[in-house]
């Protein structure tokens, strides 16, 4: 999706929350654009990569057209926030980005994250492309990012057991979800 259209109606039209994301704008302020998406995509874990591309650090605050400050655009909305280097052609620079597109698609995979590209001039790179067939065969992910466990140890799971069957009335509140479990699951702990 580009800033043609409204980032805002991102989630809507993909009618799941497990469906994976990507945004890209020039730099400016249609990156701004993206603010409600982003948010939408935080409070819903919707996986998300927001690709916003700007001037290097050497244009900015300059008077260079179109130049907002976009480090850490979206806040704390962003699971994740980095900085590409211009892209050079050398070895150790495309290394670089291949392993920042491999951990952002991996932290994205609970919400949003927005990777920041410098260009000189808008949308050209420095230095050469790499095409896929140029792209040396990898026996392995480019960055491997590894979460901590989603659930609750024995101890923690029967203290809130505990705690839940001491209280006469409760309150289940349960956010927008696409498991087709969880309906009955809720159905059966609210007794």
């Amino acid at each position: 999706m580009s800033t043609n259209l409204s980032a805002g109606t991102y989630l809507t039209h993909t009618g799941s929350y497990r469906l994976w994301g990507r945004v890209y704008a020039t730099s400016g302020t249609a990156v701004v654009e993206f603010s409600p998406a982003v948010v939408e995509a935080q409070l819903s874990r919707v996986p998300l990569v927001v690709l916003t591309a700007d001037r290097p650090a050497e244009l900015r605050d300059r008077g260079a057209p179109q130049t907002i400050d976009q480090a850490h655009l979206y806040g704390r909305a962003a699971k994740w926030f980095t900085e590409l280097p211009l892209l050079d052609g050398a070895e150790a620079t495309i290394a670089h980005w291949r392993w920042v597109a491999g951990r952002a698609v991996a932290v994205a995979a609970a919400g949003p994250v927005q990777v920041n590209v410098p260009f000189r001039e808008p949308l050209l790179p420095d230095g050469p492309l790499v095409g896929e067939g140029d792209v040396p065969a990898r026996p392995r992910p480019f960055a491997e990012v590894v979460a901590g466990r989603r659930t609750l140890d024995d101890g923690a799971l029967r203290e809130l057991g505990a705690r839940c069957a001491s209280s006469q009335r409760g309150l289940i509140i349960a956010g927008p979800d696409d498991d087709p479990a969880l309906p009955a699951a809720l159905a059966l702990l609210a007794g």
